[in-house]
C-alpha cells in the first residue's frame, strides 16, 4: 500500500538520522534550550545528513530518492501517516511548500483532538502514531510557527504527555502499553526548557 511504503521509507531514514547523530554527537553537543528539531536529529547533524542523503550512488541517496518520489504521490493524502514526511522534508530541503503542509498538519491536528487522546487500546493506532506524527512535524518546522502558536501547542504537549503519563498498566496489553509511555517520553522531550502550565481535565 502507498502509505505503508511511505512509513517504512521514512523508518529508512530514522536509521539514516540516528546513524549520522551517533558519530557526529560524539563531537558536538547536542540541543540548547529552545532549539528544534531534538527527536530525531539536531541543527549540528543537519550538514552531514544532507551531504549523505544527496551524494549519488549511495544506499542512502537511494533511500532518500524513494522517499522524495513515495512523498510527491501521496503527500496532499488527508488522514494518514505520511503528514510526518512533511517536517522532515523541510528540515532538510528547506523548501517552504513542505513546511507550510508540516505546520497545517499540525495545526489541523489540534484542531481533530482538541482535547488530546485518553490511551486506551482502542485509541492505539489514531493515537500514538498520529500525536508521533503531530510531533515530528512540529520538531523539524517548529521556526515557522508564531509564538503564540508554540505556546499553544506547547501546552497540548503538557496535556497530552500527562494523559499517556497517568496511564495504567491494565488499560491495554503489551506493546501498546510501552507505546504510550513512550508518548510520554516524547512529550517530556518536547518541553524540557520550556515554561508551560496547563490544567488537565481527562475528557
Amino acid at each position: 500500500m502507498p502509505h505503508g511504503r511511505s512509513v517504512l521509507l521514512l523508518g529508512a531514514l530514522v536509521i539514516i538520522v540516528t546513524g549520522v547523530a551517533g558519530s557526529s554527537r560524539a563531537k558536538t553537543p547536542g540541543w540548547q534550550v529552545g532549539e528544534h528539531p531534538r527527536i530525531l536529529a539536531v541543527a549540528a547533524d543537519r550538514p552531514a545528513m544532507v551531504a549523505k542523503l544527496t551524494t549519488p550512488g549511495t544506499v542512502s541517496n537511494a533511500i532518500w530518492t524513494n522517499f522524495l518520489a513515495s512523498n510527491r504521490r501521496n503527500f496532499t493524502s488527508g488522514y494518514s501517516h505520511n503528514y510526518a514526511t512533511q517536517g522532515v522534508l523541510y528540515w532538510i530541503t528547506q523548501n517552504d511548500t513542505y513546511g507550510t503542509l508540516a505546520r497545517t498538519a499540525v495545526l489541523n491536528y489540534l484542531n481533530d483532538v482538541p482535547n488530546a487522546i485518553t490511551p486506551t487500546a482502542a485509541s492505539f493506532e489514531l493515537g500514538f502514531w498520529r500525536y508521533r506524527d503531530f510531533l515530528l512535524n512540529y520538531d523539524f518546522a517548529n521556526n515557522l510557527f508564531s509564538a503564540g502558536e508554540r505556546d499553544t501547542v506547547n501546552q497540548y504537549i503538557v496535556l497530552q504527555g500527562t494523559k499517556c503519563e497517568a496511564a495504567g498498566a491494565a488499560y491495554a496489553p503489551g506493546n501498546i502499553n510501552g507505546l504510550w509511555g513512550l508518548c510520554a517520553y516524547l512529550s517530556g522531550l518536547m518541553l524540557e526548557g520550556e515554561t508551560v502550565s496547563v490544567s488537565v481535565t481527562d475528557e
